[in-house]
């Protein structure tokens, strides 16, 4: 695999810029609920905004926002954050092969603005001409920055929600991840329902001991966890 790292020109820029902009549908809804969620839980704007700019991961920021709406500690934020951000070292991992080549100064940008959308991108456009490293850094400090200007947004419009939806929106984390089986349940039946067992039963069995928001994350992914090893049988 050639990967290449030669001095990008404006072009790069553009495309990276235009291709991070497709992501608006994805990052709109988790900003806005964010920074919704973050109003009715007593945050400042200001700690509400330093936090998207300084950890970028709206998952991680709603499940930890639920978690302490709903009373749990520092332990139980530490170990939901955890959870929840797993998936970024994987992906972290899957791309280390495209940066060989780049500057040691970019990495640590880079890696900090690593989104789940990065793992498609990257290895895809290391098949055209160009420089990688312009297109990258383009592209993940687009979608980083939309991110923080939908918070504040979310901030503003956060003024109109009621008190009492509350309890509404402080489910917004939980039901997100337990979205994240979907596809799952659709495109595999039987390890789909493996997976819907397994969450339900682990997820009510946790509820007498732990936080309910917490306790609905991990049974999410210890179901999705168990639906990877159930082999589909293939149709004749």
């Amino acid at each position: 695999m050639v990967v290449k790292s030669n001095q990008g020109g404006i072009g790069d820029i553009i495309e990276g810029i235009r291709d991070g902009l497709l992501f608006i549908p994805l990052y709109l809804p988790i900003a806005l609920a964010y920074a919704v969620l973050a109003k009715i839980a007593g945050l400042s704007s200001l700690e509400t905004v330093l936090w998207s700019a300084a950890v970028f991961a709206g998952m991680s920021q709603l499940a930890s926002l639920n978690i302490l709406m709903l009373g749990g500690g520092f332990f139980e934020v530490m170990i939901t954050t955890l959870l929840v951000n797993l998936r970024h070292g994987f992906i972290s991992l899957s791309l280390a092969p495209y940066s060989r080549g780049l500057s040691r100064k970019l990495l640590p940008i880079i890696g900090f603005t690593i989104a789940t959308p990065s793992i498609g991108q990257i290895p895809a456009r290391t098949e055209k001409e160009g420089s990688i490293k312009a297109y990258w850094l383009s592209t993940q400090i687009c979608q980083y920055t939309q991110f923080v200007l939908f918070t504040l947004l979310g901030i503003w419009l956060g003024r109109m929600v009621p008190p009492d939806w509350k309890g509404v929106v402080s489910f917004a984390a939980p039901a997100s991840y337990i979205g994240l089986t979907m596809p799952l349940l659709v495109s595999k039946p039987k390890a789909g329902l493996v997976v819907a067992l397994t969450a339900s039963v682990t997820g009510l069995g946790l509820c007498f001991s732990m936080n309910p928001g917490l306790a609905v994350i991990i049974a999410a992914t210890i179901g999705a966890s168990v639906g990877l090893f159930i082999k589909e049988r293939d149709n004749v």
